[in-house]
């Protein structure tokens, strides 16, 4: 990756699209450890990416992350209904790897949103504040499985670290979100009372 980074400016479109395609595919290995490294390669490379592309590469992990995310709740009840129904076990089979398949895909966007994030951490390029509000909508969700727990997690310190390394200017830097994003920072960011 260090070669990568270095020599980005001379790599034509097609090496940049396999490196990617390279670092995106390790977002979704089984170990943790791999998903941050390949969160924060990746990370790296957005930072030294055009604006344009990253814009689109946001607005398609966003589509992408909300449609499992509304999906993965139906059809884990529906898993779990046909579970206690005892239906056919090659059917829950097609359904748990259905399940397992939006985890996937949940896990790679949200790994992937908290990249662009945090690859701007001195200024807001204005597709980032819509990234909040999916990155919101994971704080809240059921946790049916580890992964949604991780996800979670991983949703949470970015908004932390985004909060974090804008605090010198968050006058300024508050003017670029709407109050909906404005929320789901500063639900994150303040500690909930000892008293509530």
């Amino acid at each position: 990756m260090t070669f990568a980074f270095y020599h980005w400016i001379f790599f034509s479109i097609a090496l940049k699209e396999q490196v990617h395609r390279l670092v995106c595919a390790f977002l979704t290995d089984e170990q943790r450890e791999v998903q941050a490294m390949a969160k924060y390669a990746l990370r790296g490379l957005l930072h030294n990416e055009q604006q344009s592309a990253v814009e689109a590469m946001s607005v398609r992990l966003t589509e992408s992350a909300g449609q499992a995310r509304v999906k993965f709740p139906k059809l884990t009840r529906r898993y779990e209904r046909l579970k206690d129904e005892s239906a056919p076990e090659e059917e829950l089979k097609k359904i748990h790897d259905r399940l397992k398949a939006l985890e996937v895909k949940m896990t790679e966007s949200v790994l992937s949103l908290s990249a662009i994030v945090l690859a701007f951490p001195h200024d807001v390029p204005r597709f980032v504040p819509p990234i909040f509000e999916e990155l919101g909508r994971f704080l809240y969700m059921k946790r049916s499985s580890n992964t949604i727990s991780f996800l979670e997690k991983a949703a949470k310190e970015t908004l932390l670290d985004f909060k974090r390394t804008h605090q010198d200017n968050w006058l300024e830097t508050k003017a670029e979100f709407s109050q909906a994003q404005l929320d789901v920072i500063e639900d994150v960011a303040i500690a909930p009372s000892y008293f509530s």
